[in-house]
């Protein structure tokens, strides 16, 4: 493993030895997500990518036993094309989506998975939610079968279908369907919306009651003109939702009066839902929520109690990504599932222990063969557009055994995520640090459109696609040399403590 040596070499910025390879970049990390308890029993999905992208179900038992669930099949859904909720789980009955044919398959107590829905590739499955107690899988179905556009709605799907049927249209006239949840008392509630909409522009949040082949009493929750209400979760017999009327994707506990807030603040509770599946908060019992929201561009975990309406941060090492809380047994403490996201290492499925405060890694995605004195850590840098403030992210040439010359100014790349409503977090990627080992700073941009910083931040986009953004990422260009950071001394370790305000490099 290259460690610091204590020797400094001097060399043209952008020609520094690295330890970082372009096989090292595509082989060395496993993707992990989705983790979910069932009772003391985690799950997770892994992707590699020297099987081709292949995602597979792994799970942990209490006595730390680890095994591969799914090593015969391709764990995905294509609902929506980019998928999400491609498993479920309870009481030891797994269901998930086959990418090769979009059929679910059902694993029983250990056993082989077998088909449980027919199709042949024409209908597909996605954000599964497994009831053992009512025998029956709800899920998000798009059926291709027909001409024109794919149809989508809700469906219920008998536990013994034994690979053949498509499950029972609950709700269905909506363009798109998200998170069918259903309440201990038998309540679904689902989120919908139609075109030209995406679910971050305004979606409509229902309710009904479920009598087991049908939904009655149906009532809409939220239906704003420009209000993206989306992920309902039940915490016993109240609703929980999140909405951004306010401006942010803050959280909202519906009842027969109307809804109000459970905590008020310029911070999203959400993110934009280009992926079903998504878990941006979970109910820890009936009077308290864990939540992971984005506060000024930084991923933060905290505990919501919805009677005091009171929000505290837990700390972590790292930044929250999905999550699921579990059900350990008594005396285990309140496990909750999390992938964690770090600034200087690889990320990793992590259980953190509620009464404890202890956190441990499960699953870690690669080991790196280098140390952290080779990593440059991202600093939130910021500058003026004429539409406001644009925000960002610099990362400073840093290796441990090479200088430039006195003077010298290193080359500056400027990237941008994908989108157009995404989000550049802050946290270890290898395609940033294979640049800045070799000498070249890099700015990773937020542009005008992204989440993360409110609706007003995020509509800066809309109709201006390839306009905004473009202008964004110039105009950081020429800001981090205006703001004089290429002279600025590097120093490896950098992170926010939780709850303090992050400097703002200026």
């Amino acid at each position: 493993m290259p460690v610091y040596s204590g020797l400094m070499t001097t060399a043209r910025y952008g020609s520094w030895p690295s330890p970082i390879t372009p096989a090292l970049m595509t082989s060395s990390l496993v993707g992990l997500g989705a983790p979910s308890f069932d009772g003391d029993v985690l799950y997770w999905l892994e992707t590699r990518a020297d099987q081709g992208g292949r995602s597979s179900l792994w799970r942990r038992t209490d006595d730390g036993e680890t095994a591969e669930v799914t090593p015969d099949h391709y764990v995905r859904t294509q609902v929506h094309e980019y998928g999400g909720g491609d498993y479920a789980v309870d009481v030891g009955i797994v269901v998930f989506s086959e990418f090769s044919d979009g059929r679910l398959h059902i694993v029983r107590d250990g056993a082989p998975p077998t088909p449980l829905t027919g199709g042949d590739g024409d209908v597909r499955f996605g954000d599964l939610r497994v009831h053992a107690d009512r025998n029956l899988v709800l899920a998000v179905r798009e059926d291709h079968r027909g001409p024109g556009e794919a149809v989508n709605a809700v469906v219920a799907i008998d536990l013994a279908a034994g690979g053949e049927g498509l499950g029972t249209v609950l709700c269905s006239g909506a363009d798109f369907y998200s998170t069918p949840e259903l309440s201990g008392d038998g309540r679904l509630a689902w989120v919908e919306w139609d075109h030209p909409n995406m679910p971050w522009d305004a979606t409509r949040l229902c309710a009904g009651v479920f009598d087991g082949s049908s939904i009655r009493s149906n009532r809409t929750i939220a239906d704003g003109e420009n209000e993206s209400a989306i992920q309902p979760r039940w915490a016993g017999e109240r609703l929980i939702y999140a909405s951004d009327r306010s401006g942010w994707w803050n959280l909202y506990l519906a009842e027969e009066s109307g809804s109000h807030g459970l905590h008020a603040a310029e911070a999203s509770f959400a993110e934009a839902q280009w992926t079903l599946g998504m878990t941006p908060y979970a109910v820890v019992d009936g009077d308290r929520l864990i939540c992971a929201y984005r506060d000024r561009g930084w991923l933060r975990l905290g505990m919501l109690d919805l009677e005091s309406q009171h929000l505290d941060e837990l700390t972590v090492a790292g930044q929250p990504w999905s999550m699921s809380v579990g059900r350990a047994r008594p005396g285990h403490g309140e496990p909750v599932a999390l992938v964690l996201h770090h600034a200087d290492r690889a990320p990793e499925v992590a259980v953190l222990d509620l009464a404890s405060g202890a956190v441990e890694a499960v699953r870690v995605a690669g080991e790196l063969p280098f140390d952290q004195s080779w990593i440059s850590a991202a600093r939130p840098v910021s500058w003026p557009s004429e539409d406001g403030e644009v925000h960002g992210w610099y990362y400073p040439p840093t290796n441990p055994e090479t200088r430039a010359a006195e003077g010298e100014l290193p080359p500056l790349m400027t990237i941008s995520h994908g989108g157009p409503t995404g989000f550049s977090p802050a946290v270890f990627r290898l395609d940033v640090q294979f640049w800045t080992t070799r000498g070249v700073a890099v700015l990773d941009v937020n542009y005008g459109g992204s989440s993360g910083y409110g609706r007003a931040y995020r509509e800066r986009l809309r109709r201006r696609w390839g306009l905004v953004d473009v202008r964004d990422c110039a105009a950081g260009a020429a800001a981090m040399g205006e703001q004089g950071w290429p002279t600025r001394p590097a120093w490896r370790s950098w992170a926010v403590a939780p709850g303090a305000t992050p400097r703002s490099g200026r």
